[in-house]
């Protein structure tokens, strides 16, 4: 009785799966290649994967075992490891009625398309891993090693990073960030990120800083919102940085420079409020209003006098810390 049941048992959870016609279906884009070979047999089926793309590949060109999971909405998953500069990797592609949506690097984060009943063709990509192949044999050297330098956009150093087998260590300095000192961080996987917290200047929530390092494209981003955008503040990562010491004088010019736009933006704004702040009344009134608590003001005491006609204000940090130091008056004259 208890083999007849387990036979039936088995029965109803096989039959609830939907698997994988037999047959070789491919997919490619510009920068993704897919392969895949599908066994089915009365025990379910079985499936191979062929993968690459510019910065991750199946090993040495072979049609490796893939983890198949099947899903009660006509759903299939793959799961299957590849070959990076920063290691193995493990990708999940997801398979609906002949739809595949594989994951990517880049902003959108996959890329979508219908698969086809015929193999890839061999010698393009064979040439596509060769390339791939080239490219993780550069990018382990550099993961070796494990120090980068962060750059904007511009191409100027903004700070560095350094991994080891127990996190990152990181130091960064740019107008809009700073620590003061290296910090030791942790890593947080999330599916082709690193997310890593620590804490910066300004502060005024009493809330850490998150970054996401996007290791297969030896990018750092500070996300704006939870989904990765266009709008985030980008710094490459280049091997080979700066030493400490020039990291360090590297350091103290933007510090300089801070606090020179720091003075300049409080005296603009000042300047700004000359047809505002035009009587007794309303000057004494303005650090009522609520302006304090805008994050342009945050982190400074302002206090407002009426002196001479007209309106004076006392500025200084709640807490002295990057972007925060100026202390002294200014008036709608201020220059």
């Amino acid at each position: 009785m208890g083999g007849i049941f387990a036979s039936l048992l088995w029965l109803n959870f096989s039959c609830r799966d939907a698997p994988l016609q037999s047959g070789v279906y491919s997919f490619h884009d510009e920068d993704v290649w897919f392969e895949m070979r599908v066994d089915s047999g009365f025990t379910g089926s079985t499936v191979c994967v062929s993968f690459a793309t510019s910065v991750s590949m199946t090993p040495d060109d072979k049609c490796v075992e893939a983890v198949l999971e099947s899903g009660t909405d006509n759903t299939n998953q793959l799961r299957f490891l590849t070959d990076a500069g920063i290691g193995e990797v493990e990708y999940t592609v997801r398979i609906q009625n002949g739809v595949i949506k594989i994951p990517t690097v880049g902003t959108q984060g996959f890329v979508e398309g219908v698969l086809q009943s015929v193999p890839l063709e061999a010698e393009l990509f064979s040439a596509r891993c060769a390339s791939t192949q080239n490219q993780i044999e550069r990018e382990r050297t550099y993961w070796a090693d494990g120090a980068f330098s962060l750059q904007n956009t511009a191409g100027e150093v903004k700070g560095a990073l350094v991994f080891d087998e127990e996190g990152v260590r990181i130091f960064v300095f740019d107008r809009h960030w700073l620590t003061p000192d290296v910090q030791y961080a942790s890593l947080q996987t999330d599916g082709f990120d690193w997310i890593v917290e620590f804490d910066t200047e300004p502060q005024f929530l009493d809330s850490s800083t998150y970054i996401r390092i996007h290791f297969l494209e030896r990018l750092v981003t500070i996300p704006q919102s939870s989904k990765r955008s266009e709008n985030d503040i980008r710094y490459r990562m280049v091997p080979s940085p700066p030493s400490f010491d020039q990291l360090k004088l590297l350091q103290s010019q933007e510090i300089k420079r801070s606090e020179e736009e720091e003075r300049q933006r409080l005296i603009e704004t000042v300047q700004s409020l000359a047809t505002k702040l035009t009587t007794d009344k309303a000057c004494m009134e303005w650090t009522d209003s609520g302006v304090l608590q805008t994050p342009f003001w945050m982190g400074y005491s302002v206090e407002t006098k009426w002196v001479n006609s007209q309106c004076v204000l006392y500025i200084e940090p709640e807490t002295v810390q990057y972007r925060r130091t100026f202390i002294g008056t200014l008036h709608p004259k201020s220059n």
